[in-house]
C-alpha cells in the first residue's frame, strides 16, 4: 500500500548485484553488445569505471566480480541517470554477467489450487441447499459475492504474473511495470471488498441462527458487529483508494517522472492487518458461549468445530501475511517484492470463502457417511428441507419453551371453545359432549407461523416438511411426548401426483408420566392400571401439502393444518378431540382437564412452529 519510488535504491542495485553472481553463467550478450545497449549516461559511467579495474575489457567474469569497479560505476549512475536509464543499464549488465529473467513458476499452480478449493466448497454449499430444499438467505449471497471477489483477485493476479510480476523490475518492460502496479492497486481494493463480504457471510450466518430480539443479547451484538464491519471496511477502502494524490500516482510514481504524493502506506497496512486479525478473533469467539452450553455428542462437536478450525487457519494466514507487509511497503524491486503479499492475500480470501461453507459441507458428509458423522436413521435434514422427510442426530434444546438466543416466543391467536354436557342435555353451544362416562373435548388452536420480526421466514414447503418430521419424531416437537416409534409406513402417492394415492404412517407414541393426552382416563392412568408413561398407537394420514390427520384406537382424533390468510400470511392450526373416561360433567376435575388441555394445545402448536424454525436455522438436529 504505497507508491513505489525506487529512485536511489534501484540505482544502488544497478551493478553492485553483479558481484554476487560472478561467473554464475556465461553472459547472454557480449561485453560489446552490453555496452552498446547501455544508455549514454550509464555507458559513460561504465567506461570511466574501467580505469579503476585491472580486468580486461573482454573479461566479463572479472568485471562482474570486481567490487571496486561496481562501486565506482554505481556511484556514477546514481548521480547521472534516471530510473528508467538505471533499469535499462541493470538489464544490460545482468545479461553480460549471465543473469537472466526468472519468474516464479509456482505462483499460478498455487493460485489455481486454492481458488479451485473455494469453487469446490461454494458448489457444495449450493448443492446442499438445493438437495435439502433449503432457502437461500443473505449469508449465502454474501458468501457468493465474496467468492466472486476472490475469483477476480486470482484472475488478475495471474494476469499480473503474465505482465512480469515475480520478475526483477529491470527485466520487465516499462509499460508492464506500470500495468503490474495498477493491477496491484486493484488487488488491494478487491482484497478489502472481499474481506467485507467474507466477514458479512459469517455474521449473517450467526444472525440466522441467533436472530435479534429482546431476549437475545447475542443477536443484538451481531447487529452491532455487522455495522462495525461496514464502517471498518468502508474506512479502509477509502484509505486505499485515496492513498495517493492523484490516484494514478500509485502506479506511475515508480518512474520518477510524475509529480504526486502518497501517504504513509506502512502505517495503513499494519493498522489494517492488525485490526483485521482482532476482528476475526472476535467473530470466532462470538458464538462459543452458546455452543459450549449445548450437550452434543463429541462427533457433532468435532464437526461443528470445523468452521472454527478453518477460521483459525485464516488468522494464521493473516499472521503470515503480516511478514510480507514489510517486503512490499519498503519495496525497491516492486514487481518482485509484492509477490508474497499478493499470494498470501489471495490464499486468505480463498480460505475465508471456504470457512462459511463448512456447515453445508457437513450436511453432505452426514448424508454420505451417516454412521461416521452421526446420523442414525435414513432421514436427514438441513435448514431447510427435504419433502421426503429426513431426520438428523441429536437435539439441542427442549422444544416446549422459547428458542433461547436462536428463537423466541411466538405471538399466537387462538380459538378455544369448550362446554360440557351430558347425553340428555345439550344447550346448542357445546363443543364437547359426554356419552356415558366418556368426556369428548374439541379444542382448536391457531398461531401465525411468521409473526413480525421473526427470522427466518418459513415457506409453506418448509412447514409441510416439518410436519412430516413431526409424524416420525413427535418427541422432538411436543414436550409431553417422550418417544415416537414408526411401526409401519405405506406411501402410494407419487411425486407428480401426491393425491393419486395415500400416505399412511402407523406409530407408537409414549407420553410423559402425568401428561394429558390421547387415552387419558379419569384416574390419569394409561388404562391398564399403570400410572404415566402412556403408550398410544396412532394412525397418521398425510395429505400434501397442508394437512395431517391422527387417529387413535379409542376414536380420539387430531388434525394439523397449514393455511394461508388473505395477505399471504401462513397459519398453523391444530384441532384436537380428546376423549376422557370417567369424568363427571361440570366437575372440578373436568375444569382442570380443560385448563390442562388448553395449555397442551398451545404448547403443541408453538412447539411445532418453534422446532420447524430451529430446523430451518440449523439449530435443531435429529436422531
Amino acid at each position: 500500500m504505497r507508491s513505489f519510488t525506487p529512485t536511489g535504491a534501484v540505482i544502488g542495485l544497478c551493478l553492485l548485484a553483479l558481484c554476487h553472481v560472478a561467473a554464475a553463467a556465461a553472459g547472454t550478450i557480449s561485453v560489446e553488445e552490453g555496452i552498446a545497449a547501455l544508455p549514454d549516461c550509464a555507458r559513460n559511467c561504465f567506461m570511466s569505471g574501467l580505469t579503476q579495474t585491472t580486468c580486461a575489457l573482454t573479461d566479463t567474469d572479472c568485471m562482474c566480480a570486481d567490487s571496486k569497479f561496481n562501486n565506482v560505476v554505481t556511484a556514477c549512475i546514481t548521480a547521472d541517470c534516471t530510473i528508467k536509464e538505471t533499469l535499462t543499464a541493470k538489464n544490460a549488465t545482468s545479461q553480460m554477467c549471465g543473469v537472466t529473467a526468472k519468474s516464479d513458476g509456482s505462483l499460478v499452480p498455487l493460485y489455481s489450487v486454492f481458488i479451485g478449493l473455494a469453487i469446490f466448497f461454494v458448489i457444495l454449499r449450493v448443492v446442499a441447499r438445493v438437495i435439502t430444499h433449503a432457502y437461500f438467505w443473505w449469508d449465502d449471497f454474501a458468501n457468493l459475492f465474496g467468492f466472486i471477489g476472490s475469483a477476480l483477485f486470482t484472475a488478475i493476479s495471474i494476469k499480473a504474473i503474465q505482465h512480469g510480476q515475480s520478475k526483477d523490475i529491470w527485466f520487465v518492460p516499462f509499460d508492464d511495470v506500470t500495468m503490474v502496479l495498477k493491477v496491484f492497486y486493484i488487488q488491494m481494493l478487491l482484497y478489502t471488498i472481499t474481506r467485507f463480504f467474507v466477514r458479512a457471510s459469517i455474521i449473517l450466518f450467526y444472525l440466522r441462527v441467533f436472530p435479534p430480539r429482546d431476549d437475545n443479547k447475542l443477536g443484538r451484538i451481531l447487529q452491532f458487529t455487522m455495522v462495525f464491519n461496514v464502517v471498518y471496511n468502508l474506512s479502509f477502502l477509502m484509505a486505499v483508494i485515496f492513498q495517493c494524490f492523484p490516484i494514478s500516482d500509485f502506479w506511475t510514481q515508480w518512474s520518477g517522472e510524475h509529480e504526486g504524493h502518497c501517504g504513509n502506506a506502512n502505517i495503513l497496512a499494519w493498522v489494517a492487518a492488525a485490526t483485521g486479525i482482532v476482528f476475526d478473533l472476535w467473530l470466532l469467539a462470538l458464538p462459543f458461549p452458546q455452543l459450549l452450553a449445548l450437550n452434543l455428542h463429541w462427533k457433532k462437536k468435532l464437526m461443528g468445530g470445523m468452521m472454527f478450525f478453518v477460521g483459525v487457519a485464516v488468522m494464521i494466514i493473516s499472521l503470515v501475511r503480516l511478514k510480507t507487509i514489510n517486503e512490499f511497503t519498503r519495496a525497491v524491486n516492486p514487481t518482485k517484492d509484492i509477490v508474497q503479499v499478493c499470494l498470501w492475500s489471495g490464499i486468505e480470501l480463498d480460505v475465508g470463502v471456504i470457512c462459511p461453507c463448512l456447515p453445508s459441507f457437513r450436511l453432505l458428509l452426514r448424508r454420505l457417511l451417516p454412521n461416521v458423522i452421526g446420523t442414525s436413521g435414513r432421514y436427514e435434514m438441513d435448514p431447510m428441507s427435504n419433502p421426503t422427510g429426513v431426520t438428523r442426530s441429536g437435539i439441542r434444546r427442549s422444544l416446549g419453551g422459547s428458542a433461547g438466543l436462536g428463537g423466541g416466543k411466538i405471538v399466537v391467536e387462538n380459538t378455544i371453545a369448550i362446554k360440557y354436557g351430558s347425553s340428555d342435555s345439550n344447550d346448542g353451544r357445546s363443543c364437547a359432549s359426554v356419552t356415558g362416562k366418556m368426556l369428548v373435548l374439541n379444542i382448536g388452536y391457531t398461531a401465525p407461523i411468521n409473526p413480525p420480526n421473526t427470522l427466518p421466514v418459513l415457506t409453506a414447503s418448509q412447514v409441510w416438511t416439518g410436519l412430516q418430521y413431526k409424524v416420525r419424531r413427535a418427541d422432538k416437537f411436543v414436550p409431553i411426548i417422550t418417544a415416537c416409534e414408526v411401526v409401519s409406513e405405506v406411501d402410494t402417492t407419487t411425486t407428480t401426483d401426491p393425491k393419486g394415492g395415500e400416505h399412511v404412517i402407523t406409530r407408537l407414541v409414549t407420553f410423559k408420566p402425568g401428561a394429558v393426552g390421547p387415552g387419558t382416563t379419569a384416574a390419569g392412568s394409561n388404562g391398564d392400571g399403570k400410572e404415566g408413561g402412556r403408550k398410544v398407537k396412532e394412525v397418521c394420514r398425510l395429505y400434501a401439502p397442508c394437512r395431517v390427520d391422527f387417529g387413535q384406537e379409542d376414536g380420539t382424533t387430531i388434525g394439523n393444518y397449514v393455511s394461508e390468510g388473505a395477505g399471504g400470511e401462513l397459519y398453523m392450526t391444530y384441532v384436537f378431540q380428546w376423549r376422557v373416561e370417567g369424568v363427571e360433567t361440570w366437575s372440578e376435575e373436568a375444569k382442570g382437564l380443560e385448563r390442562r388441555f388448553r395449555e397442551t394445545a398451545k404448547i403443541a402448536v408453538e412447539g411445532s412452529i418453534d422446532t420447524i424454525r430451529k430446523i430451518a436455522k440449523g439449530e435443531v438436529v435429529m436422531d
